[in-house]
């Protein structure tokens, strides 16, 4: 084992007792001894064990295990007196989860808004490369045209009502 493994070690046992102290609801940190409610998260954690912010991030395991923490019902109603306590720790954390997924669906949203966006703004831009490809061929038939003589104009245009009459296509007549 090397001395940065051995030194990750110690510090991931450091993590683990950070969590069961606050837990337990018995920080030795100054800052964390003072708060009334005291949460479970990785910013308290990183407090607690001493650690820099941003710690936490060479560890993705316990940072799972924090996220996956939820005390059962039985626990906070051992450590209050009152069952309505209780269930406002459990609503506050409930909200909490429901701002956190509305947060992601704001953020979808605002992802989905801005394809879309795209999307459309490419769509008038085929549409003005279309017309101006369209113009482009009407142009470039008018000229071609103009090149013919006068008299092979007529002769060309028969050709064209004999051919599309085999074709079983009705020419329009003016």
């Amino acid at each position: 084992m090397t001395f940065r493994d051995s030194l990750k070690e110690r510090t991931a046992l450091r993590i683990r007792e950070a969590i069961e102290r606050i837990k337990l609801g018995q920080p030795t940190n100054r800052e964390l001894k003072k708060r009334k409610n005291l949460k479970l998260n990785k910013s308290t954690v990183e407090k607690e064990a001493d650690l820099a912010t941003g710690a936490l991030r060479h560890y993705p395991d316990i940072i799972k295990e924090i996220n996956d923490y939820q005390p059962a019902l039985k626990e906070i109603s051992a450590s209050f007196s009152d069952d309505s306590d209780a269930s406002l720790i459990l609503l506050q954390q409930e909200h909490a989860k429901l701002k956190q997924q509305k947060k992601l669906a704001n953020k979808a949203k605002i992802e989905e808004s801005s394809k879309a966006k795209n999307l459309a703004d490419e769509i008038e831009r085929l549409k003005r490369e279309n017309v101006a490809i369209h113009q482009y061929y009407t142009k470039t038939i008018a000229t071609l045209f103009e090149l013919i003589p006068q008299e092979k104009r007529h002769l060309l245009l028969s050709e064209l009502r004999v051919s599309t009459a085999n074709d079983k296509v009705v020419p329009i007549k003016r």
